[in-house]
């Protein structure tokens, strides 16, 4: 009775024991079909990784590219652009800014350029070129002289005016001296800003023009103050000369 009892239980045991094992090889067999479906979604992970690396990659190269070609056009666009407008921003150094006026009850045309001001010192003294002609186009008519005004701040009624007794303009043309008659002096007295004005003219011949033409530097004095024309208001008087006065010459 007991050997059958003790056989029962081997038996037990080895069918628990088989079957146990069938379970474990089951279970090995569904582990490993989960590491090889787990390691082909890692690999097609991978893939679709490593595709859209280099997908990205692609896109990132081509975002650069773009923008390089958008700044090299964006500058050589700049570069058209400013380099005219440089150009046009470059004032003529050998011309200055010439006004006119007409006035048509006299059939007479008036013109002027400032050439020298003074500004340091008492009195201040400027001096323009001016023209006149009749009709609205320069011609033979044309007359030229230069305008000197001078003023002086800080004056009061007892101010003495000093180019009243001034009556010529010393002009050194290079080398040589021009002696030229003031014309037409006038002053007045502003009370407000307490401004002492003077103004003359200095009418200089066509003979005498064409001394400044040639001229390769020009100095002036008128009252015991002093003047010169830089390289820029002597080339910008020719050319006012020119235009202004021998115009209907050179057509």
């Amino acid at each position: 009775m007991r050997n059958g009892c003790l056989f029962s239980c081997i038996c037990r045991a080895f069918q628990y024991t088989v079957g146990n094992n069938s379970d474990a090889n089951h279970a090995l067999k569904l582990t490993a079909k989960i590491n090889k479906s787990q390691s082909d979604k890692l690999s097609a992970v991978k893939r679709n990784v490593l595709g859209n690396e280099r997908g990205l990659k692609a896109l990132f190269d081509a975002e650069v590219k773009r923008r390089v070609m958008k700044q090299v056009y964006s500058g050589a666009l700049f570069l058209l652009t400013i380099i005219p407008a440089i150009a046009q921003d470059v004032p003529p150094a050998k011309v200055c800014r010439v006004e006119a006026q007409y006035d048509r009850y006299a059939d007479i045309t008036t013109v002027q350029c400032d050439l020298i001001e003074l500004g340091k010192g008492a009195p201040r003294l400027s001096v323009q070129a001016n023209a006149s002609y009749y009709g609205k186009e320069p011609n033979d008519s044309a007359k030229f002289w230069f305008g000197l005004s001078s003023f002086k701040g800080g004056a009061t009624r007892r101010t003495e005016p000093a180019f009243k007794e001034a009556t010529m303009v010393s002009l050194i043309v290079d080398s040589a001296r021009l002696e030229v008659p003031v014309k037409d002096y006038t002053n007045d007295f502003f009370e407000l800003n307490r401004l002492l004005a003077e103004r003359a003219r200095a009418e200089i011949s066509r003979e005498d023009l064409q001394k400044l033409l040639d001229a390769k530097s020009l100095e002036g004095n008128w009252g015991g103050v002093g003047f010169k024309f830089s390289n820029a208001a002597l080339a910008s008087l020719k050319t006012f000369i020119s235009r202004q006065v021998f115009a209907a010459q050179t057509r």
